[in-house]
Formats: C-alpha cells, structure tokens, sequence
C-alpha cells in the first residue's frame, strides 16, 4: 500500500547501517517522523534523544523530539528541544502543547517556560501573553492581554477556542459565548465545545438567542451533544412540545438534562415534559428518582388532565 512505502523505505536504510553503529541523524531524524507519523512516538523519542545529548541533533528534528517528549511526559527534554530550536520561533501550535504540558507539570516548569518568551513575541502574540499570565495566576494580566487580541472571531479554530476557553476561565463568559457561536458554525468543532456553548447561551439567560442555531446543528449534527443542548434550549425558549415528542422517543439522555427538563417543564407549566423527563429518569437511572420530584410530576399530571 501507498502509506506503506515509507516504512518500508526505512526498514531497508535501517539494514544497511551497519550492527552497533548508530544511525545517521539525518536519516535518525527521518525515522523519528516515521514513527512519530505511525504512532509510535516512544520510538521517535528514542531515536533523537541521544542525539540531543551527543548535539547532532538536527534542527528539523526539535519539533518531532518536543512532541514526542511531551507524549512520554519528559517535560526536562521537551523544553531543552524547544531552547534549542529557539522558543521565538517555535509554531503556536506547539508553543500552546508545551505550555498545556507544562502547566500539569507545576509552576517551576512554567516559570522556565514564560522566561524565554520575549517581550516582542507577547506584544506581538497577545493569545500567548494571556495564556502565560494566566498559566502563573495572573488574571489581571490576562484579562488585559486577552483585551488587546484583535478580532478573535477571525482567529484560526484552535486560537479560538483557546481564547473562548481562556474567557471562560477567567470569568468572561459573555466574551466568549459569539466566539464560541461562531466556532460551532465549523464543521470542525469539537462536540464538547457545542454543549458547552448551550449551557452559555441557558446560564446568560440567552436561550432564545441560541435557538436559531441549535434547531440548524440538530439537523447538521444531530450527536447526544447537541440535541440535548438542543432540547434544553428548546424547552427553555421554544416550542416544549417538540421537546416532549423527542422525549417520549425514548432517546440516549444523560440523567442532568433529564433533571434539567424536569425543572423546565415547572416553569414553563409543561407538565407532559415534566412527566416525561421523570419517566426516562425512573427507566434509565432507577433508583436515583427524588421521590418529591415524582409526585409533583404526578401532581402536576393530574392537574393539567382535570
């Protein structure tokens, strides 16, 4: 097969270096993309570690070493590959997966992180300075850095959604919920971006701006994701009816929205989707049932029937 073929390349190279010699770093460096490409990043990391140490590595070679120390958790490799190559010019992409992975690691390894990002590259990179700031407990510094990026709804999706979930975390959630609307429009956005954005537009108390787009996602991208967002949208700002006639189809629901449905049909005196919501409850999570909560719902039946 086609993607084959640079296996087999590199199997047969392999077998002319000759027993005990160590492979060429140019043709180390060309293996290690291989493998990282296959899967196999510990066999990448093995490859190009000792040439990092010997200091043959090839600067082609640091982008596919940080991403390989990274899978094996060797944050001391990753940032000695990523001061090699030079921070300043490191991809965004990779430059964000270093500092995700070093913030896990602690605050000493953010702290090494943060001081090789020039001045230049946070004026020039505002996403980056925010994301920093944040990463050391900055959050004044981060809202002000995050204020300077210009047009974040025209950022690439990845840098929206880092900065959507950065608003997040800093308390601006109005700030990030038309990033994240016009992120959902990508047929590329994440599933879990889509829930959390329903859960925006019910918390803001936006639901009925929110309609319009998930009745169109429904249709486009009709995972559990979405049309419990949906339904809850819905039920909140539309037509409860449609919400009740997709409940008594007895979808897959999580027991939350059931629970969420429940209290929606109270406020909205649609006691069918109350009854409903408690039903999926009782069939798909026995036992769990607030015993109150099923006698209102029976209540609140009998009522709506006399």
């Amino acid at each position: 097969a086609e993607r084959d073929k640079p296996r087999l390349a590199l199997d047969l190279a392999r077998s002319a270096v000759p027993a005990g010699e160590a492979m060429p770093p140019p043709l180390a460096t060309r293996a290690a993309q291989i493998e990282l490409t296959d899967g196999r990043p510990q066999d990448a990391y093995a490859l190009l570690l000792p040439l990092l140490r010997s200091n043959t590595i090839e600067r082609d070679a640091l982008i596919t070493l940080i991403d390989a120390a990274i899978s094996q958790r060797d944050t001391t490799t990753a940032l000695a590959a990523a001061l090699r190559y030079g921070v300043a010019d490191l991809p965004r992409d990779r430059l964000r997966g270093l500092l995700s992975f070093a913030q896990a690691q602690g605050r000493e390894r953010v702290l090494a992180l943060d001081a090789q990002v020039t001045a230049a590259q946070r004026q020039a990179d505002p996403l980056l300075a925010a994301e920093l700031a944040a990463a050391l407990g900055l959050q004044d510094e981060s809202r002000r850095a995050l204020a300077r990026v210009d047009q974040p709804e025209a950022l690439p999706l990845n840098d929206r959604l880092a900065y959507a979930g950065l608003a997040l975390r800093l308390g601006e959630r109005a700030g990030a919920l038309p990033i994240l609307a016009a992120v959902a429009e990508d047929a590329d956005a994440p599933t879990a971006v889509l829930g959390e954005l329903g859960r925006l537009y019910l918390d803001l108390g936006r639901a009925a701006d929110g309609l319009p787009l998930f009745r169109r996602l429904r249709t486009a991208r009709p995972g559990g994701t979405v049309l419990t967002a949906w339904a809850e949208l819905e039920a909140t700002a539309g037509d409860p009816a449609e919400v009740e006639q997709w409940l008594a189809t007895g979808p897959e629901v999580d027991r939350q929205t059931l629970q969420d449905l429940y209290w929606i049909g109270r406020d909205r005196g649609r006691a069918r989707l109350s009854m409903l919501a408690v039903d999926q409850i009782s069939r798909r999570f026995p036992g769990t049932l607030d015993p109150v909560m099923q006698a209102r719902a029976l209540l609140d039946g009998g009522d709506a029937a006399g």
